[in-house]
């Protein structure tokens, strides 16, 4: 009888033990948000539960005329410039190459995680191109990176190239075209949307529906391919709205009082009567902070919140003017934005987080002017990154010489520089001698005949004295068409596809330093392919510290700066909250040091932003890791490289 009752006592014990357990699972399933299990497009609404989609885009590049047929009465008919493959641009019939018939191109709008498949179909007749995914670090496949002649051979014309890649880098982005100056024009927003569990800044807005990308085409600034006046997505009074700024840059356009000259310059962008509170840079979240105008360089992006909290100043003024004008004096058109201002028609119901008023045009903490780099990450920075020392410091100075000759594409010596003048940057082929020479620790970065990633050893082969491809130098090392007796000299330079190995692991610092003889009054942005970075310090040029220790020091010598730096003399170095970045500005004659942790494997372009700075030499490769350490690349990965036929034909 008492084995009989201790066996139903415990027997009774565990059917308790399970249904309670079934009680709590069955609750927590049941008050647990479902996802939706299918949308019909990847623009929706995240969530941190969904599994990622599979997002598939088409973007075709051609030629195409603006203000063409398509535009019908555009300009004297505004609603005209915006019917389908109409593009305004600057008010001026010329032929640009486009994507998708659009300027800006496409915008691909995506979620967090999901993985991006777009096939890129190249109709530009004569131009070899690739497409660079900004923002994002292709870890699982860093041969989709779009570097041509560094992680991929270019799409040749008549062609479809695929690229794929899992967007895990939330935030605002931009992809642009690379590989002759006409792809300059082509650039595209990518937006990585968060869920707003995960978005640290969610409870600053209401909306996220306005999307603006600035770029430069001829003498005219355009906002969404649009100049002068065009109207945007009413504000509602109460309403606060994400605004995402995009810089994508352009073609070239005018110099003027002390202007970008043939390169697009920076940009203001203000919304008078309005604060405009700055939430993340570049993709990266920052500590909020007002500001009644930004300043935005080519490639950048800023995040920002404009509260609707108030009526446009007069009466008769029934919408907001988001104006957007050159930074550096050029001669370019200012474009505008009007921001219809309404009355709500009926009550909101607000987002479900508690509301966080931005700050008022008149708050003390609301700057006139910011920069991205005036700004603090939200992060601090991590623990590896945040002692002086690192593993490795590398000192890059870039300059622009003239030079007595010339070992690449540009052999032969060069016709002397007229007594007075000052040399001309090196871009277009009809610029005028005397020309200088963009190039980065004396070496002008040429690319090889063959990938560095997919065919390193076509690469170094093709490079070989005698052969077609730039050959391959690493570190200090020079190639074989330099003479040794000329390293030193400021007046010569080699071209070579520049490779720095970098341990995989490793902390590295990159100091960058412009040591003159670019275009006065233009400072320059660099971006770094694979990795964001930290912008630790920056030296503001002439007759600062940076001063004293880059522009007046010995042009191309790196331990001349490393000598500074140890005593102090070069700037000053800030580990607490640096903004995290992927585009950098270096002032001019100034410096700029940024810190990353080398995690990425691959061979990465640290690079000019324009393509005429850096196509002729103004950037450097970083090799992360070693060969071993790459992902696998598939078997059936185009190639590309050099052919020479035999040496004898016999008949």
């Amino acid at each position: 009888m008492t084995c009989s009752c201790r066996v139903g006592g415990a027997l009774l014990l565990r059917t308790t033990i399970l249904i309670g357990l079934a009680t709590v699972v069955t609750t927590i399933i049941y008050f647990t948000p479902v996802p939706n299990p299918y949308y019909a497009s990847c623009e929706r609404p995240c969530h941190e539960l969904d599994w990622p989609m599979i997002c598939r885009f088409r973007v075709s590049l051609e030629e195409y005329e603006s203000l063409g047929p398509a535009c019908g009465q555009c300009p004297a008919n505004r609603s005209a410039c915006s019917a389908a493959q109409c593009v305004p641009g600057d008010l001026t019939r010329r032929t640009l190459l486009t994507a998708n018939r659009m300027l800006p191109g496409p915008a691909l709008r995506v979620c967090e995680n999901d993985i991006v498949v777009v096939d890129v179909v190249n109709r530009a007749p004569g131009q070899a191109l690739a497409v660079h995914w900004g923002g994002q670090s292709p870890r699982e496949f860093p041969h989709m990176d779009g570097a041509p002649q560094v992680t991929q051979c270019p799409v040749v014309p008549s062609t479809v190239f695929q690229y794929k890649f899992r967007a895990s880098v939330a935030g605002t982005h931009l992809w642009s075209a690379t590989g002759s100056p006409q792809a300059e024009a082509v650039f595209g927003p990518l937006v990585v949307r968060q869920s707003d569990a995960r978005d640290p800044h969610r409870r600053l807005y209401d909306e996220d529906a306005h999307l603006l990308t600035v770029s430069v085409l001829g003498d005219a600034l355009l906002v969404n391919g649009h100049g002068e006046h065009r109207v945007a997505t009413p504000l509602e009074r109460g309403r606060r709205y994400r605004v995402r700024l995009l810089h994508g840059g352009g073609t070239p356009g005018p110099a003027g009082r002390g202007g970008s000259g043939p390169l697009p310059g920076p940009v203001t962008v203000s919304v008078p009567g309005l604060a405009l509170l700055v939430i993340a840079v570049d993709g990266q979240p920052v500590r909020p902070r007002g500001a009644r105008a930004l300043t935005l360089w080519p490639g950048e992006r800023v995040d920002a919140v404009l509260s609707a909290d108030q009526p446009p100043p007069a009466p008769t003024v029934t919408a907001y003017r988001l104006e957007v004008r050159s930074a550096d004096g050029s001669e370019l058109t200012e474009a505008v934005v009007d921001l219809p201002f309404r009355e709500p028609e009926k009550r909101h119901r607000r987002a479900p987080h508690p509301s966080t008023p931005a700050p008022e045009p008149d708050d003390a903490d609301v700057a006139a002017h910011l920069e991205a780099t005036d700004l603090e990450g939200l992060a601090a920075l991590p623990d590896a990154l945040s002692q002086e020392a690192v593993d490795v410091r590398l000192y890059l100075p870039f300059d622009f010489q003239p030079v007595a000759g010339l070992r690449g594409d540009l052999s032969g010596p060069q016709p002397p520089a007229k007594p007075g003048s000052a040399p001309a940057p090196l871009g277009p082929a009809d610029l005028p001698w005397p020309r200088a020479v963009p190039r980065m620790c004396n070496i002008s970065l040429a690319l090889p005949a063959a990938p560095l990633l997919t065919q390193p050893r076509d690469a170094e082969a093709h490079g070989a004295v005698g052969g077609a491809g730039a050959a391959v130098c690493r570190g200090d090392g020079r190639p074989a068409e330099c003479p040794p007796h000329l390293h030193g000299r400021e007046d010569y330079s080699c071209e070579c596809a520049h490779v720095i190995r970098v341990p995989l692991g490793s902390t590295v610092e990159l100091v960058l330093a412009d040591q003159g003889g670019g275009d006065p009054g233009r400072a320059h942005v660099f971006k770094l392919h694979g990795h964001s970075f930290w912008v630790v310090g920056r030296g503001r040029g002439r007759g600062s510290e940076a001063w004293a220790g880059a522009g007046a020091l010995q042009r191309g010598s790196w331990e001349a700066l490393a000598e500074a730096d140890r005593e102090g003399r070069l700037l000053r170095r800030h580990l607490q909250h640096p903004v995290r970045k992927d585009v950098a500005v270096v002032p001019e004659l100034g410096v700029c040091a940024l810190r990353f942790v080398a995690d990425n494997p691959g061979y990465w372009l640290l690079r000019e932003q324009s393509f005429y700075r850096w196509s002729t030499g103004l950037g450097v490769i970083l090799q992360v890791g070693e060969e071993s350490d790459l992902p696998p690349i598939p078997s059936d990965f185009p190639k590309c490289g050099s052919f020479s036929g035999p040496e004898f034909l016999l008949m």
